[in-house]
C-alpha cells in the first residue's frame, strides 16, 4: 500500500488576545463624618409658628371635646403632682436637690398631656398668640380657656378623690404629705385641695410638722382660702406668664406685621434759590 504522504498542515497562528485591563482606580473610602445628634429642635420663630398653627385648630374643636380634654389634662397633672409629693417625701435629701428631682418628675404630667392632646389652661394661654394673627375668635378664646380651665379642676378633684380613698397618704408611715410649692394653677387644683381633705387626719399633720420641724398654721387651709388666697392670684400671674411674657412677646418678635417707616426731610431753603 502507498504510504499516504499527508501533508502537513500550515500551523495555524494562535493570536494572542490580549486583555487589557484598565487599571480600576481604587475606590476611595468614605470620609468619616462627624456624628451630629438632631434633636429636631425648632427655633422660636417656628415654635411661634407652630402655635399660630396650632390655634387654627383648636378653634375648630367643639365645647365637649374642649372639656373632656380638659378633664384629661387635670388628671395628667395631678399625677404629676402625685408622683412629686412621693419624691419630696423623703427629708433624707438636701432641700435643693429635693426640689430638682421633684420637679423633674412634676414634668411627668407634662408629657402626658402633650403625648395625648390634652387641653392644659396654662399652656392654651399661649395660644393668644394665634389670636393676635386673626385666627380664633374672642368669645372662642374665651370659650376655650373657660373649658379647659374647668375640665382640669374637676380632673384633679378626680385624682384627689382617688388617692384620698385609696389611703394613698398613708404611706411610708404618713410621709407623703401635701405641698403647695408649685405655683402652678391646675398643680394646686391638687395639691391643696388634697391637703383640704387630709388636715383633719392627726397621723398626716404630725407627719408634716415633723417633716417641716415646727407646728404649722393650718387655718387658711379652707376652700375659700384656696379659691382666695391661691387661685385667684395664681390665675392672674399665669394668665400674665402665658399670655403677655410668652404669647404676645413671642408674636411681638417673630409674627407681627413689619412696619416700614419712611421720612422725608424737607428743606426750608433750597440752594438754588438762595442767591
Amino acid at each position: 500500500m502507498a504510504e499516504k504522504t499527508a501533508k502537513a498542515k500550515k500551523p495555524v497562528k494562535t493570536a494572542k488576545t490580549t486583555r487589557k485591563r484598565k487599571a480600576v482606580k481604587s475606590a476611595k473610602a468614605p470620609e468619616r463624618s462627624r456624628v451630629v445628634y438632631d434633636i429636631d429642635a425648632y427655633s422660636p420663630q417656628k415654635i411661634a409658628a407652630r402655635i399660630d398653627a396650632v390655634t387654627a385648630v383648636k378653634a375648630k374643636d367643639s365645647k365637649a371635646a374642649t372639656f373632656w380634654l380638659g378633664v384629661n389634662a387635670g388628671v395628667f397633672i395631678a399625677l404629676g403632682a402625685q408622683f412629686a409629693t412621693l419624691i419630696m417625701s423623703d427629708s433624707g435629701l438636701h432641700p435643693g436637690l429635693t426640689a430638682v428631682v421633684a420637679g423633674t418628675v412634676f414634668c411627668l404630667g407634662l408629657i402626658m398631656v402633650v403625648v395625648a392632646g390634652a387641653e392644659l389652661f396654662t399652656g392654651n394661654c399661649m395660644i393668644f398668640i394665634g389670636y393676635m394673627e386673626k385666627r380664633i375668635s374672642t368669645k372662642r378664646i374665651f370659650d376655650h380657656w373657660n373649658l379647659s380651665l374647668i375640665g382640669n379642676f374637676v380632673g384633679s378633684l378626680i385624682v384627689v378623690v382617688f388617692i384620698y380613698k385609696a389611703h394613698q397618704f398613708e404611706f411610708y408611715d404618713y410621709m407623703v404629705v401635701v405641698a403647695s410649692g408649685f405655683e402652678h394653677l391646675v398643680a394646686n387644683m391638687y395639691f391643696i385641695p388634697m391637703g383640704i381633705f387630709l388636715k383633719g387626719n392627726t397621723e398626716v399633720v404630725a407627719a408634716a410638722e415633723r417633716m417641716a420641724g415646727k407646728t404649722l398654721d393650718l387655718t387658711n387651709l379652707t376652700w375659700k382660702g384656696f379659691f382666695v388666697l391661691n387661685q385667684f392670684p395664681v390665675l392672674l400671674g399665669n394668665v400674665f406668664g402665658g399670655v403677655v411674657l410668652a404669647g404676645l412677646a413671642f408674636w411681638f418678635i417673630y409674627l407681627r406685621p413689619k412696619l416700614n417707616f419712611t421720612f422725608t426731610i424737607k428743606e426750608d431753603f433750597q440752594k438754588d434759590k438762595i442767591k
